[in-house]
């Protein structure tokens, strides 16, 4: 509790301040408290694994909800980190049977960044590295629809052991401030928290989406590492570790079929400059304010704080394997 008491001019004015604990973000592969905050920002309403359509992929593939929600990481503060949370089954049958990933645009309607991956038209060419080389060969293309958009940044997962940074984790493409390159992809020298979880069959299924799934994977990147960009845009894909393009995409494209390259047809925009909401999360403010005397109509003064900055965390170049 924090009490404050400020004088206006002649008019002294009592200020209770009373700030519950806020809620932090807990990245242990339990969506629950992620799914708390707000809906996904895309659902699929593919059947389950090994189901008949729109099952899409089948065994290891299915994806169904995508969430994003801006959070302080510590529980306090300001804003300063992108809480991502992707259900579905992805690894009931076998550990590293399929790639899962998250593409983000840092700065949608700049036109900058990745649009094809795997494909004749391939932009990435990295292969140095057991996630770029997934990300490189997931055979996705960007629709001519999608007007100003561009993947800057992937977040890839290849193996729900999640080792090291070489199988699972961020990389960029040097586009709109991030580092790297199309050739040589970069990423952070701390790695965002990461983590799988087989449990969340007992969370009920968000809206649109046709049945509760398994599996989750949630990653909390700091905004700096993205540049601290205002509104960010989502897509999330599957690929086979052979390069094969999965249907299921989030959010949904129109196809049931395994075309290569498979077309990204939508994104998710989030915006990252907003709070999250009050209500369900655990952080309140109650404010109460008592006039004890008001002797004249002196102007009130209105005073400004600035917000602490965030230095960008610094990334490094992948020079080999390691």
């Amino acid at each position: 509790m924090l009490m404050l008491l400020r004088l206006f001019g002649s008019a002294s004015l009592a200020m209770m301040l009373i700030v519950l604990p806020a809620h932090g973000a807990t990245v242990d592969g339990d969506l629950s408290d992620l799914a708390a905050l707000g809906p996904p920002v895309a659902v699929s309403a593919a059947d389950g694994p090994g189901a008949g359509p729109p099952a899409d992929f089948g065994v290891d593939g299915t994806i169904t909800e995508l969430y994003a929600q801006p959070v302080a990481a510590s529980g306090s503060g300001p804003i300063d980190s992108l809480w991502i949370g992707l259900r579905g089954d992805f690894f009931g049958t076998s550990a590293s049977l399929n790639d899962v990933f998250v593409g983000i645009d840092v700065s949608p309607g700049s036109g900058n960044g990745i649009r094809f991956l795997g494909s004749l038209n391939n932009e990435g060419s990295d292969e140095t590295g057991v996630v770029d080389a997934a990300i490189t060969y997931s055979q996705i293309e960007l629709s001519s629809t999608l007007v100003g958009i561009g993947l800057d940044a992937v977040l890839g997962v290849t193996d729900s052991g999640c080792a090291g940074a070489d199988v699972c984790g961020l990389r960029s493409f040097g586009t709109d401030g991030m580092p790297g390159a199309y050739s040589e992809y970069a990423w952070p020298v701390v790695a965002p928290p990461l983590a799988l979880g087989a449990g969340n069959g007992s969370l009920p299924a968000a809206a649109g989406a046709s049945y509760a799934a398994p599996d989750a994977i949630e990653a909390l990147i700091p905004l700096s590492v993205l540049g601290d960009p205002p509104v960010v845009a989502l897509v999330a894909w599957v690929a086979s570790d052979e390069g094969f393009p999965s249907p299921n995409t989030l959010p949904e494209n129109a196809s049931d079929a395994y075309e290569s390259p498979q077309v990204i047809e939508a994104v998710a925009y989030r915006s990252v400059a907003e709070p999250v909401p009050l209500i369900g999360w655990g952080a309140r403010i109650v404010v109460v304010l008592g006039i004890v005397t008001l002797a004249s109509t002196s102007a009130w003064r209105r005073e400004g704080r600035a917000w602490p900055t965030v230095s960008r965390v610094p990334w490094r170049k992948r020079l080999g394997r390691g």
